[in-house]
C-alpha cells in the first residue's frame, strides 16, 4: 500500500562477520536512525573491528535533506 504502517523502532542496527583484506575475524556493525520528520537529524553509521576489538574502519554522519523512514511489512 502507498502508506505500509510505521515501525516500532527508529534505531536499527545489523551486525555480521566476515573477511577484512582476505583475512578473517573482522565484525561489521550498520546503524540506522529514524528520528523523524522531515529527516533532517536521521543517522547512519557502519563501523568494522578486527578480532581484538579494535575498530579498522568506520564512517558517520547525519543526513542534512531526506529522509530514512522505518516500516513494518
Amino acid at each position: 500500500s502507498p502508506n505500509p504502517p510505521g515501525a516500532t523502532f527508529d534505531t536499527l542496527t545489523v551486525t555480521g562477520t566476515g573477511r577484512w583484506n582476505g583475512v578473517s575475524g573482522y565484525t561489521i556493525e550498520l546503524v540506522v536512525t529514524d528520528a523523524g520528520k522531515p529527516g533532517r537529524n536521521d543517522s547512519l553509521s557502519v563501523e568494522i573491528t578486527n578480532s581484538g576489538g579494535d575498530t579498522v574502519s568506520s564512517v558517520a554522519g547525519t543526513l542534512t535533506t531526506g529522509n530514512h523512514q522505518a516500516h513494518q511489512q
